[in-house]
């Protein structure tokens, strides 16, 4: 079970990241969007053509991912064993289209994932025009969804009860070893995870205050580049925010 649990958080942690590399590759192509729907195109024009350009880029990730998979840990593999071990690379060799059928819920799952993200983010996308666009690219006037619902607040608040429920069972005496494995071993990876939410949403939400007080400081300062790179910064924190979010959640799960 506690290995399951830290499968799942790397899994969590590598679709997280290619639903922001998705994100991102939209965001690149915002003001294209923008300039189209300024000049007429539709919605619905403007979505299906991003959207029909993603879910290609999509599918030829499905076919070749996988295949790249193997051939890096077949690499990796061979580096990394020994002269006397290097027979077992003919496990990978000699069941290649074995590991490709066991690999295809991993790949249809973080095909889903990239595709409900470029969608997303496309439709939030279509909604600029190029006046809108200049307005959120000086000033960011929409909130994160996890700020809009509180997930710090949520998450610090599972943690804490799964504290509670941890300490109330660890001074129980008699626990056979049975229920110690069902419920304490995945009750002491799961607490510190949602603690860890908690505090990576905290940090978030402190980090626009923490660049205004950064570019305060920095207008005192003789050099220009600075103060106007943390001005920014401040006055649009997106861009930074995930940047900040993605190195964090890495660090902790290394």
């Amino acid at each position: 079970m506690p290995v399951t649990i830290l499968l799942i958080q790397v899994a969590a942690l590598i679709l997280f990241f290619i639903a922001m590399m998705t994100d991102l590759l939209i965001e690149r192509q915002v003001d294209t969007i923008a300039v189209l729907s300024s000049r007429g195109a539709n919605k619905r024009q403007v979505f299906g053509a991003f959207f029909t350009q993603g879910l290609g880029l999509g599918l030829i990730a499905l076919i070749i991912g996988p295949l790249l998979a193997i051939v890096s840990v077949y690499i990796v593999a061979q580096q990394a064993l020994t002269p006397q071990e290097q027979s077992s690379l003919n496990i990978i060799s000699h069941n290649v289209f074995a590991i490709l059928y066991w690999m295809r819920g991993y790949a249809l799952l973080a095909f889903i994932v990239s595709i409900v993200a470029m969608a997303f983010a496309t439709y939030r996308a279509v909604g600029f025009n190029i006046l809108g666009r200049r307005r959120e690219m000086a000033r960011t006037t929409t909130r994160p969804l996890w700020q809009r619902l509180n997930l710090d607040i949520i998450a610090a608040i599972i943690a804490l009860a799964g504290y509670v429920v941890l300490l109330y069972l660890t001074s129980l005496q008699g626990l056979d070893a049975r229920t110690q494995a069902l419920i304490i071993s995945p009750l002491s990876l799961i607490a510190p995870i949602f603690l860890l939410l908690a505090g990576v949403f905290v940090l978030l939400r402190l980090f626009p205050l923490l660049l205004q007080i950064g570019a305060n400081m920095a207008t005192r300062g003789r050099g220009a580049a600075a103060m106007l790179a943390l001005g920014q910064m401040s006055r649009s924190p997106r861009q930074s925010l995930r940047m900040l979010l993605l190195l964090t959640l890495t660090s902790a799960f290394a």
